[in-house]
């Protein structure tokens, strides 16, 4: 199991009560093959984020386009696992050869509550890895709001 905590030391700042939260999880991937076939696959399951070439390499970036939408990361890293497992063979072999295979959970910081926690268990850990993919967690900076004059 996996378990991260995320502390918070500064101070509250006057007027200023954000809290932490859970944005969204990304699957990012980037292969020297095309990667249309994964694309097609997924469908309407995903959104695209983006598609194109990186330095000489295919690039793709998703989110899970599922009504509702889950707010546990847990269950959307779940989710991912599903879509890979049930990929055709032809899709599922261009993700085996892909040189990055990333699930990006992003969060964004804040003032409050004093951590954020979440926990990856084993059951998830091994589909992750039998998919050989690793697991990112992105924390956003906060950013001050710009006040109207």
């Amino acid at each position: 199991m996996v378990v991260i905590n995320y502390y918070v030391f500064s101070q509250r700042s006057e007027g200023y009560d954000m809290d932490i939260q859970y944005l969204n999880t990304d699957l990012e991937i980037k292969s020297k093959e095309d990667l249309m076939p994964i694309i097609t696959a997924l469908g309407k399951n995903v959104f695209v984020l983006h598609h194109g070439l990186m330095e000489g390499m295919h690039d793709a970036a998703f989110e899970l386009s599922s009504d509702p939408v889950s707010h546990d990361p847990i269950q959307v890293i779940s989710r991912y696992c599903d879509l890979v497992e049930n990929l055709p063979i032809v899709a599922r072999q261009i993700w085996d050869n892909c040189a990055v295979r990333v699930i990006d959970i992003g969060i964004e910081s804040g003032l409050s509550p004093r951590y954020y926690r979440f926990e990856v268990h084993d059951v998830i850990m091994k589909r992750v890895a039998a998919l050989r993919a690793s697991l990112a967690v992105t924390i956003y900076a906060v950013q001050e709001e710009k006040k109207s004059i």
